[in-house]
């Protein structure tokens, strides 16, 4: 035993920091990203070489200890060799906190692992697993449970809800009285076939914008099996498009199996990126939602699906009705420490459809991503609204863009800022509207009840970072949320130890 350790630490402090690995999407490494002055495409995830995220986030102080070295510079295993590398890390996010209005008891108790590696220099594979028991904030549950999958009621042909969806994650099972118990995997494989094509394949989340919520694409759905293909046109030209397998959570009223399947989808989107200036760039985004069928019949793939261009899914809705499309563009403009960046979108074929975003950032430290954030973002009534409800702009129950879907209005303030390996953040959101129909783009022929109501919520945390690597932090935090105009208001106290590594959005 004694041996296999020597070995193992001769690995782990010869081991090269990553150079070729796809970066995570959580909050952090967005905000590091942007922080690092390259002009990329802002369609997450990116790969580390554009980013650089590795290098600009290394510890360099000296570390003495196993202790320090596992804490503070290494990943629980990295081997490094000829052929390839290998880095094993744990996952968790333990937490505990209480309401103050209500002494409601909130937890999370996450445990899982993540492997990922490269074969040469050219493939990257990334895997991640992980199990969940959790007590969530009321609102937060009110939420997720509305989102819940759907069985047929053959007495009256209706559907009920069972059980519920958490954003990012996955469908649940009852916990105790009143908590969730779910777990969810995604992996990718990345291969880079020349120096301008690469090829991604598996189940990771996208994000597309420089915002905190992106109004055309974000990782607030389920992840879904894609391939993606990014091709470098020319240098300044960037060209991207994205298939994948979407589901409806509608059980099919007949089963041939133990349960009876849902009802796929198809999704899409391609975008074209173009930078002008070196510190500018401008896109042109489409997303689409492909009719695939019901609980009776499964139709086959619009052939136009598999054309890679932006516009393909607009000819669709036009030409069959069986598809939905979402055209936007996307920009952003770098200066001194500024980034301004923004989002305007609708569908071609809906009237009332229109969405958008305005934002800025504000760096105030060069080695260090302190930043002031500021955005607003709007989505129209009819926005996301497909006319054939089982192709709406969802996947799984949730809003592929905004979580809180069509309808809204809302003021963002974010800031970070951090000193030595402390660090404090917090999220100021404020929702002029708000719509109350949690359950306005779920898959079901329903009036589209638009009941407005004024959301302020905020989250201040502080903690310290311990390795930025694979976002392993202490933290205590915050949280406030009121429905303005009602007595709605709650105070959520909590702290835990995570590992930050996905995003779960709940600050609606």
């Amino acid at each position: 035993m004694r041996y296999l350790i020597i070995v193992y630490c001769y690995f782990s402090f010869f081991s090269v920091t990553a150079q070729d690995r796809l970066l995570p999407i959580a909050q952090q490494f967005k905000d590091q990203a942007h922080h690092s002055g390259t002009n990329f495409t802002p369609v997450f995830p990116i790969t580390n070489s554009v980013a650089k995220y590795y290098k600009m986030t290394k510890d360099s102080a000296k570390r003495y200890s196993a202790v320090g070295l596992f804490l503070y510079k290494r990943e629980l295993i990295e081997l490094t060799t000829d052929e390839g590398n290998l880095w094993i890390t744990p996952l968790f996010d333990v937490s505990i906190g209480k309401g103050m209005a209500d002494s409601s008891r909130i937890s999370q108790n996450t445990r899982g692992i993540r492997v990922e590696g490269t074969f040469g220099k050219n493939v990257f594979y990334s895997t991640s697993v992980y199990e969940n028991q959790a007590l969530f904030p009321a609102y937060f549950a009110h939420y997720i449970d509305q989102r819940g999958e759907l069985y047929y009621k053959p007495s009256d042909s209706s559907y009920f809800t069972q059980n519920a969806v958490v954003p990012g994650a996955a469908r649940t099972k009852p916990f105790k009285t009143s908590g969730y118990d779910y777990a969810f995997a995604f992996g990718n494989i990345h291969w880079e076939m020349t120096k301008k094509i690469a090829i991604d394949w598996g189940n990771n989340a996208y994000f597309v914008g420089s915002g905190y919520r992106s109004m055309l694409w974000s990782d607030n759905s389920i992840r879904a099996i894609n391939l993606r293909a990014t091709i470098q046109l020319t240098p300044r030209i960037s060209w991207q498009f994205v298939r994948m397998r979407g589901l409806n959570l509608l059980r099919k009223p007949f089963a041939e199996n133990a349960e009876a399947y849902y009802e796929p989808t198809s999704l899409s989107f391609n975008t074209i990126y173009f930078q002008p200036t070196k510190n500018s760039s401008i896109g042109i985004f489409e997303g689409g939602s492909w009719y695939r069928g019901d609980s009776l019949q499964k139709t086959p793939i619009q052939a136009l699906y598999f054309l890679p261009l932006p516009g393909v899914a607009t000819l669709q809705e036009r030409w069959k009705n069986n598809a939905y499309s979402l055209i936007g563009i996307d920009g952003k403009i770098h200066f001194n420490n500024w980034l301004i960046y923004g989002q305007i979108g609708r569908s071609a074929l809906t009237k009332n459809s229109t969405i958008g975003q305005i934002g800025a950032r504000f760096y105030w430290a060069t080695k260090k991503p302190n930043f002031v954030q500021f955005e607003y973002n709007f989505a129209d009534k009819n926005a996301y609204l497909a006319r054939q409800p089982r192709i709406n702009y969802a996947n799984y129950q949730l809003p592929i863009a905004h979580p809180m879907g069509n309808n809204l209005s809302e003021f963002v303030v974010r800031f970070y800022c951090e000193w030595k390996r402390f660090f404090i953040n917090g999220t100021v959101n404020y929702y002029a509207k708000q719509n109350a129909n949690y359950q306005n783009l779920l898959p079901l022929y329903t009036e589209q009840i638009n009941t407005n109501q004024q959301v302020y919520h905020q989250l201040i945390e502080l903690g310290y970072h311990f390795n930025k690597a694979i976002g392993f932090q202490v933290f205590g935090s915050v949280r406030y949320r009121q429905l303005m105009g009602e007595k709605s208001a709650n105070t959520w106290v909590n702290v835990g130890i995570r590992t930050q590594l996905i995003n779960h959005y709940s600050d609606f």
